[in-house]
């Protein structure tokens, strides 16, 4: 039973699939209203037919009204497709200047962090390759200063 129901909607789908592939007719009457039909128009009005699987006219009033020539689906799509990867690709380098401009940020943040902790006078501790901790002395002091200086000018001055 329900295999008769599923064949009779496959074949009623079959039908109205078949018939949405008709001619649709164009024709613009005395008024100057376009009208669009699967009647043909009028005896006294000029016509075009219009072919949906393509997007193509073909009419009696050759070269009168004669619409421009449309694009394919398939160069429509292509053409979006286009689109689409050129958005995402722009997306993604967005995204990247992004992250870069934070990451940017944050080393500057911290480079100059270590400057003012640097500059503030307090006794500063490093590890050796031993693992032993020792204090900075002036010299090393100095040192690490102009190292973080460098970091600070690189960093936190953007490249132009």
């Amino acid at each position: 039973m329900l295999s008769l129901r599923m064949l009779s909607v496959f074949v009623s789908a079959l039908f109205a699939a078949t018939n949405g592939y008709c001619d649709v007719y164009k024709w613009v009457d005395s008024d100057g209203t376009v009208h669009y039909s699967d009647q043909p128009a009028p005896a006294t009005t000029p016509e075009q037919t219009l072919n949906i699987r393509s997007g193509t006219t073909a009419g009696s009033d050759a070269g009168a009204n004669k619409a421009p020539a449309t694009r394919s689906y398939i160069e429509q799509d292509a053409e979006f497709r286009k689109r689409q990867v050129e958005a995402d690709e722009k997306r993604a380098k967005e995204q990247k200047a992004l992250a870069d401009a934070q990451n940017r940020q944050k080393n500057c943040d911290m480079a100059m962090a270590n400057m003012r902790a640097l500059q503030s006078g307090q006794r500063i501790t490093r590890t050796n390759d031993q693992g032993e901790r020792y204090y900075l002395d002036d010299s090393q002091r100095q040192q690490d200063i102009a190292t973080t200086q460098k970091s600070i000018d690189s960093w936190c001055n953007p490249p132009k």
